[in-house]
């Protein structure tokens, strides 16, 4: 047990935004500014938009930002914290701090392979005040496809969390931890998971990152430190932050005679932030991969990217939109059936919906290679099923 003296301070950041209006005001607003501006305004009130599926309809609902860690998010960050650790890795661009999360009790840690990567050091400060270094730390892999690393540290008793077996639930409240700062204990944050599959674009030389977990947060507190755990209100890891996807900067409507489109910095108080992490699903997959193979093998299918079909051009069964095939890889369970074809439209991995390349990748994620699935697919208006073996592609380097 961690004594008093060695215990590290929880620091909460959490700062409240001012109301912006109700339901009736967003709803009128959203006819004259369209969907994408109410968006923004809804997030700095206690609204939200989203889409449901389906061409046109839409719902507003009540999603409170919390402001403040309750008394359950507050025991839920206790009994994680022992399982929660700082890294820094000193490299050619010099120190690099992270948040680690231990997944196995044999001294195993995941954090993010971009926090690690070429780095010459590694230190592992443990909850408990213990710091290991040297020999005492090793780096025993990595997935740059994946944003994965797992460190391997010299203990055989440590606290293990739990990593998350579902994808994560839209609306519902989570729990923040950043172990990176140095100059403080960890700081706890909550938030709301704002969409369970977030696509963030990089820029035209970097390809863009699918199927994290994005989550809203009133805190000043943008963007988080690589690795920071996000976790749900049962104590599960639900997703690792990952430095690919900065949180940009949220849009917002201050009053009505604001012009649309405002950019409001998230730092400020009456702002939101917005985060992305790894699913924590995919992590733990990965870590183990990594940790009983000394490799990844990815689930796949033979679709490496297609056109996404939207909404207004597609809605079928209560579906709106899809992925249109554009390319099958040659030898690859999905040219081997032959049921897919180019230009058919998938719009559903077994019980997933898929509404673009985005939900397709988060979706095939949950599966292994030799499992058998079923894709739902579209061809001249008439709805299939694919069923297919899910194959496996080594991730190379």
């Amino acid at each position: 047990m961690q004594s008093e003296a060695n215990k590290q301070q929880i620091v909460l950041i959490s700062k409240p935004a001012a109301s912006l209006g109700r339901t009736a005001a967003v709803a009128a607003i959203a006819g004259l500014l369209g969907a994408a501006a109410t968006i923004g305004l809804v997030l700095g009130t206690d609204l939200f938009v989203r889409e449901k599926q389906g061409i046109t309809s839409k719902e507003v609902v009540e999603l409170p930002l919390p402001k403040n860690p309750d008394e359950t998010q507050l025991a839920i960050a206790e009994r994680v914290l022992p399982s929660i650790a700082r890294v820094e890795a000193s490299g050619p661009k010099g120190v690099v701090t992270a948040t680690a999360v231990v997944f196995r009790s044999d001294g195993l840690l995941i954090t993010t392979a971009d926090a690690v990567d070429a780095a010459s050091s590694l230190t592992v400060y443990l909850n408990d005040g213990t710091k290991l270094d040297g020999e005492n730390v090793a780096l025993v892999g990595k997935s740059s496809d994946a944003d994965i690393a797992v460190i391997k540290v010299n203990r055989t008793d440590l606290p293990v969390a739990i990593g998350s077996k579902t994808k994560p639930a839209w609306g519902a409240r989570m729990v923040m931890i950043d172990a990176s700062p140095q100059t403080r204990g960890p700081e706890v944050t909550v938030g709301v998971i704002t969409k369970e599959v977030a696509a963030v674009a990089r820029g035209e030389d970097k390809p863009p990152v699918y199927g994290l977990v994005q989550v809203t947060t009133r805190a000043s507190v943008s963007p988080r430190g690589p690795g920071t755990v996000f976790i749900d209100n049962a104590g599960t890891v639900i997703g690792l932050v990952t430095s690919r996807a900065e949180a940009p900067l949220v849009t917002l409507i201050k009053s009505p005679d604001t012009i649309p489109g405002t950019t409001v910095n998230p730092a400020l108080d009456t702002a939101n932030a917005l985060h992305f992490g790894v699913p924590g699903d995919f992590a733990w997959d990965i870590a183990g991969q990594i940790t009983d193979n000394g490799q990844v093998v990815k689930p796949w299918i033979g679709v490496p990217y297609g056109e996404d079909v939207p909404e207004n051009q597609l809605s079928r069964d209560g579906v709106g939109g899809g992925l249109r095939i554009t390319y099958i890889e040659d030898a690859s369970p999905a040219k081997v059936v032959g049921k897919l074809r180019i230009d058919d439209v998938i719009i559903a991995l077994e019980d997933d919906n898929v509404r673009s390349y985005n939900d397709l990748v988060a979706a095939l994620r949950r599966h292994k290679p030799g499992d058998t699935i079923k894709i739902t697919y579209l061809r001249d208006g008439e709805t299939n099923p694919a069923i297919l073996q899910v194959g496996g592609k080594p991730e190379l380097g």
